[in-house]
């Protein structure tokens, strides 16, 4: 309580004088003469010593060595008031927990103090931002700014030994702030300077804003922070590519997706933050206003990423359509739920004529049919055309009873080589088109196992295995299976639902002046843009 007594001159916070100045200029209108004497009263850890070593942790991070609370009340200055002249908001902000601390470490001088000698002369008080490395001039007087005695060359101390005289030199004890001062003349260096010092003046500001507009409350602060680097930094329509793109190198889009997409718990410098925002002549403060769209987070999140449609021409030798693009279509991006051996294959697609799928194999990197093989397409045609029996075929060629009537399926129902012989006589009763589908539907379970196909088709229909092959390469069996929508039931109450909350978005958007677009919609709803379309509610949108 005695040293409260004798803490009664209590003078005014200089505005951006950092914490130990503060406390240093208290206790000498005090007449207190170590450190000390003010530590044992408001100190948080046993394990820290009273030395010059740690003096600068005032600065840093005050709340992990002092109870704040008592030392508000001993200086009579809320608490909020006192931790904004140190650098404990940006620390705690960017660089929670020991590791982080580091990190930050790196963009502070941390060992001498730095100082104008031209400010040290007027208010006897060191300004905290002198203290970051990349600042070089006042922003007041234009000088340099210094950390040696100009009359020894010692570099300055945080603190003399435990001593709280802080205007003399702590070698010769000479006042630092004697000696001409000469003015920094390159425009260029100046602007520069200002920059910065803006920016680290705004970093105090932006705290509380990144946390509440990007990503979810929950997510870490340096995801948030990439998602907004990559989105200052991409143009519109321009996918992001680590391995190329118009800002950044290859290993730092590389590291931004990995923080981005959770894949890291990797933390960004500070350093690299505000260069990039210099770089691309953006103001911190403009970090206030921007809203990164839903659409652009999810395309980060590779939830909807645009993907390249890659079409193959025909490879059917005996299609109409042969070397031609005119009637294939890309299985992937289809409607369709059920695409065959998709491990497999980057890219599949199938000629709506002759329905030959052809897939890019990622091993072998090339093109090859999915469904049909031409040569053995042709060794069974060749001996269907000398009216080989289907048993004979089987027994000549050796191979899987069900493998060769799904290619006499095909032959009988496209007749790819001008067979005179094709015809089925009275072996398969005609059936309506508009059935099979409907029949099919109900063989779904069954469509990737061809001796279950086969079996259950038996049951349901009677249909025996050829019959059950020569309606499976009917077109519109095709069709559906493969690139029509058949999985999907339209619930009517649900689609009601759909509708309301894509208006509420829209409304949403309208009022947010955000332009509207079926991607932005979609990615708000967290649905993909082709349901949007499946409902035809991206009419609403246009």
């Amino acid at each position: 309580m005695e040293i409260r007594r004798t803490f009664t001159i209590r003078p005014k916070l200089i505005e951006g004088e950092s914490l130990s100045s503060y406390l240093i200029r208290t206790a000498n209108l005090n007449a207190i003469n170590s450190i000390s004497e003010i530590w044992q009263l408001v100190k948080k850890h046993e394990v820290y010593k009273v030395d010059r070593n740690i003096f600068y942790k005032f600065d840093l991070f005050p709340c992990d060595i002092v109870h704040l609370n008592d030392l508000s009340i001993l200086l009579n200055i809320k608490a909020n008031e006192l931790v904004l002249h140190s650098f404990e908001p940006i620390v705690s902000f960017f660089y929670p927990g020991a590791a982080g601390k580091m990190i930050f470490g790196k963009e502070i001088e941390l060992k001498n103090r730095r100082f104008c000698k031209s400010c040290l002369n007027e208010n006897k008080a060191y300004q905290l931002l002198w203290q970051v490395k990349e600042i070089h001039m006042c922003y007041k007087h234009f000088t340099r700014i210094e950390s040696k005695c100009y009359r020894c060359g010692s570099e300055q101390p945080y603190l003399r030994s435990g001593h709280l005289e802080h205007l003399k030199c702590s070698s010769c004890d000479k006042l630092l702030f004697d000696g001409i001062e000469e003015t920094i003349q390159d425009i260029n260096i100046k602007n520069k300077q200002f920059r910065i010092y803006r920016d680290w003046k705004n970093l105090f500001k932006i705290t509380s804003f990144i946390s509440k507009n990007v990503l979810k409350e929950s997510q870490p602060i340096h995801r948030k922070i990439a998602v907004l680097l990559l989105f200052l930094a991409t143009p519109n329509n321009v996918r992001i590519n680590s391995k190329k793109h118009p800002f950044y190198s290859p290993s730092q889009v590389k590291r931004l997706l990995e923080i981005v997409r959770n894949k890291s718990n990797g933390t960004l410098r500070l350093g690299f933050i505000l260069n990039t925002l210099r770089e691309l002549n953006i103001e911190i403060s403009a970090l206030m206003s921007l809203k990164v769209p839903n659409s652009f987070i999810r395309i980060l999140l590779n939830r909807t990423q645009d993907k390249k449609v890659q079409v193959i021409e025909c490879k059917s030798e005996w299609c109409e359509f042969y070397g031609t693009v005119h009637r294939m279509v890309d299985m992937k991006f289809s409607k369709g739920k059920y695409v065959p051996k998709e491990y497999l294959y980057s890219s599949m697609c199938v000629c709506t004529y002759c329905w030959v799928q052809v897939g890019y194999n990622k091993e072998l990197s090339k093109w090859e049919e999915t469904n049909i093989s031409q040569s053995l397409l042709q060794k069974i045609n060749s001996l269907f055309r000398k009216d080989y029996s289907e048993k004979q075929i089987i027994q000549q060629l050796n191979i899987y009873p069900n493998k060769v009537y799904f290619y006499l399926g095909y032959i009988y129902q496209y007749n790819p080589f001008c067979n005179t012989n094709s015809k089925l006589e009275n072996r398969v009763v005609d059936l309506s088109k508009s059935k099979l589908p409907n029949n099919f539907s109900l063989l779904k379970s069954f469509w990737k196992k061809s001796e279950l196909l086969t079996q259950q088709a038996s049951n349901l229909f009677g249909w025996d295995v050829l019959s059950t092959f020569y309606y499976y390469w009917h077109p519109d069996v095709q069709q559906y299976i493969y690139l029509e929508e058949n999985s999907r039931v339209t619930n009517k109450e649900k689609e009601e639902k759909l509708r309301n909350e894509v208006d509420r978005v829209i409304k949403h958007l309208d009022r947010s002046n955000i332009q509207i677009s079926v991607k932005e919609v979609a990615a708000i709803l967290d649905i993909t843009e082709s349901t949007l379309r499946y409902h035809n509610l991206n009419k609403k949108n246009k």
